[in-house]
């Protein structure tokens, strides 16, 4: 009786001691494991937008257009303002008179040209010079004390001087080739040619008129 009591109180002892969880950690199994560690954010997406370029700095280009210079007023040298021929009635008056001196029996070739001149200033007219013709230039100044004119080539001709002659009046009134002395041309080819009138002394208007026959 005494060893069955016994017996069954070692059997209870055995469970209670062994019945309790154990005090070993767990494995440490990976999947148990949390990560704790920090992983940096992605960095940013990359910006396709195209960024304005500073323009290059000492390059001298302004900013804006400029209005060409102007040195202001009219230089010895410079181009007469131009008139219509009907409203320089002055000088065109006298022209006609001292043509029909200077080129009797010769018709008018071209327009007439005018001018408003300054000391210096010169005006053209344009012509062709023609084989087998002759030339008069007249011209006449008011307000001018010396008025000169002369022919010349547009574009030279090989073996030719660019100027075809100048005129020797004086005084305002000018001509080249008056008098019966007109200018034939020595090309045998027909030319591109001008007719330049200057202001030598003096200010005011002046008309020329170039005649052939």
């Amino acid at each position: 009786m005494i060893s069955r009591l016994a017996f069954v109180f070692a059997l209870g002892s055995l469970i209670a001691c062994g019945g309790g969880e154990s005090n070993n950690p767990p494995p440490n199994n990976a999947s148990n494991v949390t990560n704790t560690s920090t992983t940096p954010p992605p960095p940013p997406p990359t910006t396709t937008g195209t960024v304005a370029t500073p323009p290059p700095t000492g390059t001298g280009t302004p900013p804006f257009n400029l209005p060409p210079w102007n040195s202001g007023g009219n230089t010895g040298g410079s181009t007469a303002t131009p008139m219509d021929p009907n409203v320089a009635a002055a000088a065109t008056t006298a022209l006609g008179a001292f043509a029909a001196s200077e080129a009797p029996g010769m018709a008018k070739d071209g327009a007439a040209v005018a001018g408003q001149f300054t000391e210096g200033q010169t005006l053209e007219g344009a012509f062709t010079f023609q084989p087998g013709k002759c030339y008069t230039l007249v011209a006449a100044g008011v307000g001018i004390t010396q008025l000169d004119v002369e022919m010349a080539y547009t574009t030279p001709l090989p073996g030719l001087s660019p100027s075809i002659g100048k005129g020797t009046s004086t005084g305002p009134m000018a001509t080249m080739g008056g008098k019966g002395s007109c200018m034939k041309p020595l090309s045998p080819m027909a030319a591109p040619a001008k007719f330049i009138v200057r202001a030598t002394k003096g200010s005011g208007i002046a008309a020329a008129q170039l005649y052939s026959k």
